[in-house]
């Protein structure tokens, strides 16, 4: 006898000798489908469709496309599905299950569940409440005759959710999740299938396009839900996934549907006609050898076509991009390589005529939404190239020509018009700044600060359980600083975080720190500790000195170069100017444009390039000598004020030094 054949969607293959048995399926399946959660019985879905089997198939060293057809092939042949009994070998299989004495090890039917979601996955946007719209999808994908009419021994699909359900949340302690099985369906027994898919085929494409534009988020743990809500992606779901969005009686499935499809979501994009691409995330080397960089998200290489030569992208690395590619960008995106190739394209936005590098600890990074101060940036604005040419740093390189690269710039000062790309490149809310010791640990007296990095509206922050403030985009929050382990809440839940305050921290490295020079974020991380570095020879500044007590005030550190004022407590003045740093910073690789201001009983410094005043102390300055009111003059009434870490503060008490410096003689 013949060994049986499969009709697949992606030709007909013979079955007989599969390449992953259904025992090594239940293996890939169960990690990719439903991995171990960070708590026990977070809401999952079984979601099996075609991105999640494609995930599952890199894993498995199978062909992508040929995985649903693989995968159909092992559950046949193992189970003994066939036109006359169908999947009715599943009955004995669930039976003896119940038998097992616990815990068990993974259902022998699991993978033959998911062949039955993924049927449903794979049905039209309109044919979710009819049953003769699943079947043929499951006899296609068994290779069974396609007849009408139910699937032989398909009414125990139900019972085995329910005992897939009960094994997580019993044998497995809801380690892997609390599994959501709908009881409220219409259809009686495909309809248990139908309820683990809330999202079709171009839902999935939608949804991969909405977790490249809000990764940074979806990472840091902002509600995936909220997050869907507000973008205008959903738009462009199918008609079912949209009524469910609006059903506040459906979140936690949605939910974890959504974080089910993220889970599986390979970094790519899905294209309309096939193939995939990869956003690509630019890098600026500034000066004295700038260069443009291009990386992405893919954990395998991908061939990228510049200028016609090809090049590979390594995993996690870089490929360097010519200057003329930004002329290609100003008016639509730009696509580097084949999106039909296995490996996919990079994929370059529309970035318009003004593009914006913020500093992160592994470099210069392109952000559509900068946010603060010391950004860099490359345009060819003609006004803005007029306005900051103060801040120009020259860049002679070939294809830059009408473009140039400034420096030190503030996010408030540039007054960008609303981004041409939607990508984050930083999540919306996080903490930023204080002195922390290990994770979200950090030092009593320094605690951090809330962060509004893309936030559309104003949102309360509420830290254990008390409301201390509301943020909007670019707003910094301080927290609070008292021992113990708090808990934020922001916008009634769209993030959820946790951070502990301690006056001490573990004392590691003692008597053994240096700064390793091979390190690009030397001056940014800092000195370690030598023991915790890699073992072969490295070049570094080694040792630490410690001299008094700390200061009871923070010194003033600047990295613009620019000039300050200091206004003093007795109301004199001094103007300070950045100190040439010595030579052997600059030879050993350490010249940092970072400087320090003398604090000799400084109350407000005023820095006039970028049209700011920090308030340093809040008791009021005495009778201002003369040329101290004339630079209180000069920088006038409309300014930002900050406090010495940068938070912003009411213009209140720099209105009252302004109307004090009109009244002084000059």
């Amino acid at each position: 006898m013949p060994p049986p054949v499969v009709e697949g969607r992606t030709g007909t293959i013979g079955i007989a000798r599969p390449k992953l048995n259904p025992g090594e399926w239940n293996a890939l399946l169960l990690d990719v489908l439903l991995p171990e959660q960070s708590s026990p019985g977070v809401p999952v879905l079984l979601s099996c469709d075609d991105e999640a089997l494609h995930r599952a198939a890199l894993q498995g060293g199978i062909e992508p496309d040929t995985a649903a057809d693989q995968l159909a092939a092992a559950v046949r042949v193992v189970h003994r599905i066939d036109a006359r009994h169908g999947v009715e070998g599943l009955r004995q299989l669930l039976e003896n299950f119940k038998r097992y004495r616990r815990p068990r090890s993974t259902p022998w039917f699991f993978s033959a569940l998911c062949v039955c979601v993924l049927a449903a996955s794979r049905m039209g946007e309109g044919d979710v409440g009819s049953a003769h719209a699943y079947y043929p999808q499951l006899r296609k994908l068994l290779g069974l005759p396609p007849e009408r009419g139910e699937v032989p021994g398909i009414r125990c699909v139900p019972e085995l959710l329910q005992a897939l359900g009960e094994w997580l949340s019993d044998d497995l302690q809801g380690r892997r999740g609390h599994l959501l099985v709908p009881t409220d369906v219409r259809l009686p027994y495909v309809g248990a299938c139908i309820g683990q898919t809330v999202f079709r085929g171009s839902d999935r494409r939608v949804l991969s396009r909405f977790f490249a534009d809000r990764r940074p988020s979806l990472e840091a743990q902002l509600d995936p839900l909220r997050l869907l809500r507000g973008s205008s992606h959903r738009h462009r779901l199918t008609g079912h996934a949209q009524a469910m969005l609006e059903d506040p009686a459906l979140e936690d499935r949605l939910r974890a549907a959504i974080e089910a499809a993220y889970r599986t979501w390979d970094g790519s994009v899905p294209g309309d006609s096939g193939g995939r691409t990869w956003p690509a995330r630019l890098q600026l080397v500034p000066p004295p050898r700038p260069s443009l960089l291009a990386g992405c998200a893919r954990g395998g290489p991908v061939r990228v076509r510049l200028d016609g030569r090809v090049e590979v992208l390594p995993p996690d690395g870089t490929v360097a991009l010519p200057w003329s590619v930004l002329d290609r960008v100003v008016h639509e995106g730009l696509t580097l390589g084949d999106p039909l190739e296995a490996d996919g394209a990079l994929r370059i936005p529309r970035l318009g005529p003004t593009i914006v590098f913020q500093s992160m600890e592994e470099g210069l990074f392109h952000v559509p939404r900068p946010n603060g101060e010391r950004l860099w940036v490359l345009t060819r604005d003609p006004a803005l190239q007029r306005r900051f040419a103060g801040h120009r740093v020259p860049l002679l390189e070939p294809g830059l020509s009408g473009w140039c690269l400034l420096r030190d710039l503030d996010a408030h000062d540039l007054g960008l018009a609303e981004p041409y790309e939607s990508t984050e490149t930083i999540a919306a809310l996080g903490l930023d700044g204080g002195l922390t010791l290990d994770g979200q640990t950090y030092l009593s007296g320094e605690p951090p600060s809330l962060v509004a990095y893309g936030l559309d509206e104003r949102a309360a922050v509420v830290v254990d359980g008390r409301q201390v403030g509301d943020v909007g985009a670019g707003d910094r929050l301080p927290l609070p600083g008292d021992q113990g382990v708090h808990d934020v809440v922001v916008a009634e839940g769209l993030w959820r975080c946790q951070y502990t305050v301690v006056d001490r921290g573990p004392r590691q490295g003692y008597g053994s720190l240096d700064h390793d020079l091979a390190s690009p974020a030397c001056l940014r991380s800092g000195a370690g500790p030598v023991g915790l570095r890699d073992d072969k020879a490295h070049i570094a500044v080694c040792g630490a000195v410690v001299s008094d007590l700390p200061p009871e005030r923070l010194p003033i550190m600047r990295r613009s170069p620019a000039p300050v004022i200091v206004i003093r407590a007795d109301g004199t003045c001094e103007r300070y100017t950045r100190p040439s740093p010595p030579l052997w910073l600059a030879e050993v690789g350490l010249d940092s444009p970072r400087w320090e201001v003398p604090d000799d009983n400084a109350w407000w410094l005023i820095c006039p390039e970028q049209r700011e005043v920090r308030r340093l102390d809040e008791r009021p300055v005495q009778a201002l000598t003369a040329t101290a009111a004339r630079h209180v003059l000069d920088a006038g009434r409309e300014v930002r004020v900050r406090d010495r870490r940068g938070a912003r503060l009411s213009v209140d008490g720099w209105q009252a030094l302004v109307d004090r410096a009109e009244r002084v003689p000059q």
